[in-house]
């Protein structure tokens, strides 16, 4: 990756990885001379370093990078995820990942499982502890064991590049719970489903700052009102109201520290740009009221042809129109920090989509008129905002939550295959 686009952070999982900078050119480069190099915490509802200046950016989704170099994308064999094997070179390859993060200035949000993935998601953990059965994940004790088992080993593990265990290593911005989780409808009109996730996401942060206190915690969702919440009309379609989410509640916990919320109007057929407002600012809204900054963690649109007349037309005004949002929300003091689009796609100029465009429709290369268009208009925005002194905030004091966080016993971690 050449070019230059600083003060980046990614969110990475089994799943996607995000990065977060501040400043870009014609292509992604991940360094930034002043980027800070402590972990950052939320105060007051804005992201705030070491020396209590606000940390803005703006970033992308990766999928690709972890997906052949992370020890938790089918490094755990179906069949040996109850004894806790992982691939060490795989994991290793991480290691270097997270190393060259640091090197760089990148900050990195790692989701620890994903909803989607059948291979070592929530599937997999289900056909192991609970007889295929998804539903019954969230609540299950064999479940919650093998899920914290993984959380105990990647937390705990020690690079083998920089000699940092994950838990102590400022490259890491956050760590998400789950990828969007959800639970079927089966238990959507008497609130089990619901009550379920809940738990699940209230017991795993607390599970989580127990080992780690140095990081926040997010719950990875994509932020769908339940069914009866004032702010359930903001929904994109009746049934996200009956998919075990439940925004408001979900990031209340002491131990959530900020808010997230995902933007698909493809998948959700939903391409109003009335819509795309009403969804930010009424999140916006519930975030500011939980006193919690938000990140858009996700957003994207889909092209029907690997052209810039196809991106200018379908994909770039909604970029456009949620850049303002942010830079809107950003200068008026609302709870609305960043927004991460869905996805890098690294090629050369004039290099074919790989295995065409159905294959990745959301894929923005660096060469594309979306990223040198508003991409590139947005990041310069965020550089241009840099410095900021957060009101109230003391440097070095300043703790990423709202209560005291319990230390607790955790596993130290699970054996590694060759």
């Amino acid at each position: 990756m050449g070019g230059y686009f600083p003060y980046c952070a990614t969110r990475g999982t089994s799943q996607p990885v995000r990065v977060f900078c501040s400043q870009t050119s014609s292509s992604v480069a991940l360094d930034r001379p002043n980027a800070p190099s402590g972990f950052i915490k939320a105060y007051n509802g804005r992201f705030v370093s070491d020396d209590c200046t606000e940390f803005i950016f703006t970033g992308f989704d990766i999928w690709r990078l972890l997906e052949g170099a992370e020890g938790i994308y089918n490094a755990i064999p179906d069949q040996n995820l109850l004894n806790g094997v992982y691939n060490e070179s795989v994991f290793k390859a991480f290691d270097y990942i997270l190393d060259s993060a640091a090197r760089h200035n990148v900050k990195v949000i790692i989701a620890l499982a994903d909803n989607w993935k059948q291979t070592d998601g929530i599937d997999t953990y289900a056909n192991e502890c609970n007889g295929g059965n998804f539903e019954g994940f969230w609540s299950n004790p064999a479940c919650l064991k093998l899920y914290q088992d993984h959380v105990g080993t990647v937390l705990n593990r020690v690079n083998t590049v920089n000699g940092l265990p994950y838990k102590n290593d400022p490259a890491v911005f956050s760590w998400d719970i789950i990828n969007e989780p959800r639970c079927s409808q089966t238990g959507a009109e008497d609130g089990s489903c619901k009550s379920a996730i809940q738990g699940f996401i209230d017991s795993m942060a607390s599970f989580i700052k127990g080992i780690d206190q140095n990081h926040m915690v997010t719950t990875g969702e994509e932020g769908f009102f339940a069914a009866g919440d004032p702010a359930v009309s903001g929904n994109p379609a009746d049934w996200a109201g009956q998919t075990g989410q439940d925004f408001r509640n979900n990031h209340m916990s002491k131990n959530i520290d900020w808010a997230t919320v995902h933007l698909w109007p493809d998948n959700w057929k939903n391409y109003d740009g009335n819509f795309i407002n009403n969804w930010l600012t009424t999140h916006s809204q519930v975030a500011s009221q939980l006193g919690k900054p938000l990140i858009l963690e996700e957003f994207g649109r889909e092209i029907d042809a690997d052209t810039d007349s196809a991106r200018a037309s379908e994909r770039n005004p909604t970029f456009t129109q949620v850049y303002n949002y942010v830079q809107n929300s950003i200068q008026t003091g609302g709870s609305l920090r960043a927004a991460l689009f869905w996805n890098i796609l690294i090629r050369s100029q004039g290099e074919p989509i790989p295995n065409g465009i159905t294959s990745n429709a959301y894929g923005v290369s660096p060469w594309d008129s979306t990223f040198t268009g508003p991409v590139q208009t947005h990041a310069n925005w965020i550089q241009a905002h840099q410095g900021t002194t957060v009101p109230g905030c003391t440097p070095g004091t300043q703790n990423g939550g709202s209560g005291t966080v319990q230390q607790q016993s955790a596993p130290s971690g699970r054996r590694m295959s060759a």
